[in-house]
């Protein structure tokens, strides 16, 4: 009898991905190191370090601007309805994506989908110079176990829809 192992995937991820120079290391509004975990509270902002930060950019900050959000949204629905994933809400703002799915892929895995598939898509449409970043490095995903950080999460995610320009 052959055993089988069942991996186990969360309710749902809440993902987020920052347009690329949008917050950076030393932010004013406080910035998260890489490799600091989720309940870490933010650093504060360090001056000296934002403008290092800036200089070492390897391409114009990103705004995303109506054409884009557009392309990436209809990527992300493409994308979900490709893998079968399920997409409760997305929201694009000038600065960032949030993304509400349920997958049964790791985490890491759906944040690298998205992040290929809709930069793939600006430069094929020529929205983007395929020599300069779009999403920062990294991005984050939370883990949602149960129907009622789902709930919180959606509402979350909901607030941003009213959001315009570079938040």
């Amino acid at each position: 009898m052959a055993i089988v192992a069942l991996r186990s995937f969360p309710l749902a991820y809440h993902i987020t991905l920052q347009a690329y120079g949008n917050w950076l290391p030393g932010d004013p509004r406080g910035w998260h190191a890489r490799g600091d975990g989720a309940r870490t509270p933010p650093r504060p902002g360090n001056e000296v370090l934002h403008a290092i930060s800036r200089e070492r950019q390897r391409g114009p900050t990103v705004t995303i601007v109506e054409l884009m959000a557009m392309v990436i949204m209809e990527s992300i629905a493409r994308i979900s309805r490709d893998r079968g994933w399920t997409i409760h809400l997305a929201v694009v703002v000038g600065s960032h994506l949030h993304v509400v799915v349920t997958a049964a892929t790791p985490g890491v895995v759906v944040i690298g989908d998205i992040r290929s598939e809709t930069t793939l898509q600006l430069v094929d449409r020529g929205l983007h110079d395929p020599a300069a970043p779009f999403w920062s490095a990294g991005g984050y995903f939370s883990v949602i176990r149960t129907a009622a950080q789902l709930a919180r999460a959606i509402e979350y995610v909901a607030r941003h829809r009213t959001r315009r320009g570079g938040d």
